[in-house]
């Protein structure tokens, strides 16, 4: 089955403003997951700042990169390979295919996740449970999608329909799952981006803190 993941690119601005501006929005690019076979990711862990590698933001427009503190590039993938388990309930009746092995992780890249090294009015604190945060939020919509996933199965008349409607069925769950955690993370920049509100922030810590201790 081909396998899928999703590279998000979550950012934090230093300037305050009403509403993000669109080079801020936390984008997702779903991509083959072979082509981040040779990125530097780590599994979901406290972050420190020696995890920002990148020598410069991972943005479109560098004139941008002034106004972002950091850049965090967080890749939801499959843990090994996504394998399904396929048989026929009778003899001449359908076929049942199910996922098997269906693990998803988020792992932060840290060759592609930049700090701004321009001081940072020493809140630098502030930014790094900021980077946390959006980590925290990549690593829970892992989970959620792992469950989703195993709960899956698709019937056919054939062992090849029944195999690509399971893998229909995966895919569709993939991207609902990441556009739930873009729009998650959208929101959390909103309230927390371009403003220092440590207590505001550390509501959202604290949420996303106990979603993983479950």
């Amino acid at each position: 089955m081909s396998l899928r993941s999703a590279r998000v690119a979550l950012l934090l601005l230093t300037m305050a403003c009403a509403r993000l501006p669109e080079y801020a929005m936390p984008r997702v690019e779903v991509v083959e997951a072979s082509q981040l076979a040779k990125t530097d990711g780590i599994a979901y862990r406290k972050l420190t700042r020696g995890d920002f590698r990148a020598k410069k933001a991972p943005l479109a427009n560098a004139s941008h990169a002034a106004q972002m503190s950091a850049v965090t590039c967080a890749n939801v993938v499959p843990k090994g390979e996504l394998q399904m388990e396929l048989r026929q309930q009778s003899a001449g009746g359908a076929f049942v295919a199910r996922p098997t092995r269906a693990t998803f992780v988020a792992r932060m890249d840290r060759n592609c996740s930049w700090w701004n090294p321009a001081p940072s009015g020493g809140v630098s604190t502030y930014i790094l449970q900021h980077e946390q945060i959006h980590f925290a939020i990549a690593e829970v919509a892992a989970r959620e999608l792992t469950k989703r996933v195993r709960q899956l199965s698709a019937t056919g008349d054939s062992a090849e329909q029944t195999a690509a409607a399971l893998q229909r069925a995966i895919d569709g769950v993939f991207r609902d799952g990441m556009r739930e955690m873009t729009e998650r993370n959208i929101d959390f920049d909103r309230d927390t981006s371009g403003r220092h509100d440590p207590e505001l922030q550390q509501r959202w810590y604290d949420r996303v803190t106990a979603e993983l201790s479950r």
